[in-house]
């Protein structure tokens, strides 16, 4: 559950679809046979070695190759994992995915560092082999969403309740570059992983970094701003939470949501039937309101 989540109710019931979802995934059946093969094998070169699952069971369509035994439901403040496996924590956040990245100090983290570092809380994770196009198991990059932020827990002093008004500008900076997607090269070295700070396609993406639009939307009147009239360049990427890699080895990205991250009077814009549908605004706009609008982006 996120903070959103606990802070507000939902402002429209959900929606439910016509038709079930048990019965769309069985129509779906046949698709998902035919990439079977394709995504039973990135499951295994991804989660190769100490990478271990927590639960499976044979599917319906033939034997599964995961052979441990499936863990036991409960609920405790612990971790666990199938005897024989173990668990190791990679990278959290503030972590150095460069060769130049500085070391985590919560006391002067700023937008500037935080770009160099691990992002925080994750959602998306996939593994991708090295070389690309390959079937390798023990080097590949890790691509890693980062929904958002809760900085009540990232920095002291700050309350689910008081955050908004008393965050310096310095973390908001830092919530905003924690966000997005990080791209790491790992490799097995023995029996753990390792970061690769000096990987090729290491890479953060974050609220910061300049974008070009392209396909339809590309030029569209409601992309033109006055940072960028020509409607073909955005800053930022925000609410990254679900994804998926395609055939093609690239990394799919979904946002979801943005009631969080914009500022201004939004009664101003012309569709409130849809702002108010997407609850954007009513009070919301303390978060970065403090910020220059091109910060803000």
């Amino acid at each position: 559950m996120t903070d959103r989540q606990k802070t507000r109710e939902r402002p429209n019931p959900r929606r439910y679809f016509a038709q079930s979802y048990g019965s769309l995934l069985h129509e779906g059946f046949s698709r998902r046979a035919v990439l079977k093969g394709f995504f039973a094998s990135t499951a295994v070169a991804a989660l190769g070695g100490t990478f271990g699952i927590r639960g499976a069971t044979a599917s319906s369509g033939g034997s599964s190759t995961l052979t441990f035994t499936e863990l036991t439901r409960v609920r405790d403040a612990d971790d666990h994992w199938p005897e024989g496996y173990d668990r190791q924590v990679l990278l959290r956040w503030g972590d150095a995915i460069f060769p130049d990245s500085p070391d985590f100090d919560l006391a002067s983290i700023d937008g500037p560092a935080a770009e160099r570092q691990f992002g925080y809380n994750n959602d998306f994770t996939a593994f991708l082999p090295l070389p690309l196009g390959s079937t390798a198991s023990d080097r590949g990059l890790l691509l890693v969403s980062h929904e958002y932020a809760s900085p009540f827990l990232m920095f002291p002093g700050l309350s689910m309740e008081d955050y908004r008004d008393k965050l310096t500008d310095a973390q908001i900076r830092t919530v905003m570059a924690s966000t997005g997607v990080s791209i790491v090269e790992i490799r097995r070295n023995g029996g753990a992983w390792e970061v690769v700070k000096d990987g090729e396609y290491n890479r953060r993406i974050h609220m910061g970094t300049e974008m070009v639009m392209s396909g339809p939307a590309a030029g569209d009147d409601r992309l033109k701003t006055k940072a960028d009239p020509t409607g073909t360049v955005v800053f930022g990427t925000i609410s990254n939470c679900n994804g998926g890699i395609t055939p093609r080895g690239t990394m799919l990205s979904g946002e979801e949501g943005a009631m969080d991250v914009f500022a201004g009077d939004y009664t101003t814009l012309d569709n409130q039937e849809l702002v108010e549908r997407r609850w954007l605004g009513r009070g919301r706009e303390r978060y970065l309101r403090r910020l220059p609008r091109r910060a803000a982006l």
